[in-house]
Formats: structure tokens, sequence, C-alpha cells
């Protein structure tokens, strides 16, 4: 036998109170807890009782303590699941974006060619810009008559006036 003192006979008398009676079921965590219905009238219980009883108790804070554990895990495992799906939904328009750029390849064979054009361009605009236009040569011809014409008629009039001197 052992022979309790105060506080702890008050918490044996607490726990056998609360499962006494066949209507009273306390719940813990979803879970029936046994049921007692000794009630010590005195302060002596046996070791076994004693026993029996914090086994009890430690058997329902354990399963109280796994069930909080398997909670904590599931909750756990969804937000995990959640991140790892927005992280993957981030992955894929990352590969849907990489699929519409160009390789390395096409991109130098357009710079080729686009270095080509302007080496292109560059070389007519330095032709056109060496070529007379043809108002520009018109206007040299209309330049050049009138050189003619006023170098004919200054040699007319100095043969007039040799002629006239004579």
């Amino acid at each position: 036998m052992v022979k309790l003192d105060t506080p702890t006979r008050e918490a044996y008398l607490k726990y056998n109170n609360l499962f006494k009676g066949d209507s009273q079921k306390q719940i813990l965590n979803g879970k029936n807890m046994p049921k007692k219905t000794r009630s010590p009238t005195d302060n002596e219980i046996t070791i076994c009782e004693f026993f029996t009883v914090r086994l009890d108790d430690l058997k329902c804070y354990i399963d109280t303590k796994f069930d909080a554990a398997d909670v904590a895990n599931r909750l756990a495992r969804e937000n995990l699941n959640t991140r790892l799906d927005s992280m993957n939904e981030f992955r894929m328009q990352l590969k849907d974006q990489a699929a519409n750029f160009i390789t390395r390849a096409e991109h130098d064979a357009l710079i080729t060619k686009y270095d080509a054009d302007v080496r292109f361009l560059r070389e007519e605009t330095a032709k056109a810009a060496g070529k007379a236009s043809q108002q520009d040569v018109g206007g040299a011809r209309m330049i050049g008559y009138v050189g003619i014409l006023i170098a004919v008629v200054s040699l007319i009039m100095a043969i007039v006036m040799e002629i006239g001197r004579s």
C-alpha cells in the first residue's frame, strides 16, 4: 500500500470523479478515455491502482501528443505541397518563356545577316554621294554652254575690233 500525500490524493480523487458512472465520458482529442468507477474513501490505495492511474494518465498524454504531432505533420505537408505547387507553376512559366527565346545560333545568324545589310547600305550611300544627279549634270552643262558662248562672243568681238583698227 502507498500512503498518498494530500495533493496526490486530491489529484487521484479528481481523476476518479471525472470518469465515474456510465453516462459520463470525457473526450480527449477525439478519443474516449477509460472509465473509472472506484472512488477511494481513505488515503490509501494499492500500488497497482496508483500505477494504473498514472499509466492511464501517461497514455492519454502520449496519445494527445501523438495526435497533435500527426495533425502538425499533416498541416506541414499540406503547406509544403501548396508551396511546391506554386513553385512548379513558376518553373513551368519560366520554361514556356525560355521556349519562346531564340537560340544563340539563330541570334548569330541574324546578326551576321544584319551586318551584311548595314554594310551594303553604307556602300550604296557612299556611291550615291559620289555620283552626280541629273539636275546637277544639266546645270553644269548649261554653265558650260554659257561659258563657251561668252568665249565665242569675246573672240568675235576681238576679231571685229582688230579688223576695225586695221
